[in-house]
């Protein structure tokens, strides 16, 4: 779990290891399934691997950890997170967290993981309360406290979002995802460069991903420095041609250029390989500028996202 924490690939290698070693000794030990099923599922959020190769591994574990332990919470509040993160089953998302609370309410990452669900059906201040009773069980936690900035943002609550992201940051200057939420809060109040800045330090950091470059070349689009920002579209497309990139960031990007096709050519892309970030469009402001269109329209429809 420590090395699960820290959310890099090269820790989060190091965390399956563990777990893998853990179920070595005791086939039986249903913990450790829940914890390889949280390291494979974060794998795809945090070391730009494609869904389809993490969240399949994370979703046997998840399974093993129930049918050995029905009554353990950890188990099926990963679950929880595989529902809704990849499966896109969302009655079965609602189960899971409800068979959770059941379990013990006070564990903080049922509350963290029910976010996407929340988001995802547009009921975006019940996920800021559901992160905030997670930051009330785990105040020091960098995971909790970085979440609650990512729910203040996709709830349109900018200053809050900064707030939230600095304190993180306090904390540890290392949260990758406190400091992209610090820049995308920054660039919604028009802040552009201190919003270029962030995104600049958090490409530096480790275990970072292809989000940051993709939040920075949007940020450089939308300020008018198109030529910079397409530059780094151009860096993102010759990386994917040696590694995998997130489909979804690159369509970002072309959203901050107004190349709508591209975007939604890109978004179509994310969609197939579903990339946890797509249930959540409608509270991605920076998509804001393809919302009006129908294919907008059309993709939430083809994801069922509960309402």
């Amino acid at each position: 779990r420590f090395f699960w924490n820290k959310r890099s690939e090269e820790a989060l290698y190091k965390s399956i290891d563990y777990f893998q070693q853990a179920i070595e000794k005791d086939p039986y030990y249903a913990l450790a399934y829940a914890g390889l099923a949280d390291s494979y599922a974060v794998m795809a959020i945090s070391a730009d691997l494609p869904a389809h190769e993490v969240f399949p591994k994370a979703r046997a574990a998840a399974t093993k950890a129930i049918e050995l332990d029905d009554s353990l919470v950890e188990a099926h509040a990963a679950m929880l997170r595989i529902r809704s993160q990849y499966d896109w089953d969302w009655a079965g998302a609602e189960r899971e967290y409800r068979r959770a609370i059941e379990l013990n309410p006070n564990y903080p990452m049922s509350h963290i993981y029910y976010l996407s669900y929340l988001v995802a059906g547009g009921r975006v201040d019940e996920a800021v309360a559901s992160v905030k009773r997670a930051q009330d069980l785990d105040p020091l936690s960098l995971v909790t406290n970085a979440v609650m900035a990512r729910a203040l943002f996709f709830a349109g609550r900018y200053d809050e979002a900064i707030e939230a992201a600095q304190k993180t940051l306090e904390l540890d200057q290392n949260v990758f995802l406190a400091r992209l939420i610090l820049g995308r809060s920054y660039a919604k109040k028009g802040m552009f460069d201190a919003a270029t800045d962030v995104f600049e330090q958090a490409r530096k950091l480790p275990g970072g991903n292809s989000e940051a470059t993709s939040l920075l070349a949007y940020t450089l689009a939308v300020s008018g420095r198109l030529s910079e920002a397409r530059a780094l579209l151009e860096e993102m497309n010759r990386l994917s041609t040696s590694r995998y990139v997130q489909p979804y960031d690159i369509a970002m990007v072309h959203a901050g250029l107004g190349d709508l096709d591209a975007a939604f050519e890109w978004l179509e892309k994310a969609f197939l390989d579903r990339n946890h970030q797509v249930p959540l469009i409608r509270a991605v402001p920076e998509f804001e500028n393809i919302q009006s269109d129908p294919r907008f329209a059309y993709l939430v429809q083809r994801l069922g996202v509960a309402r």
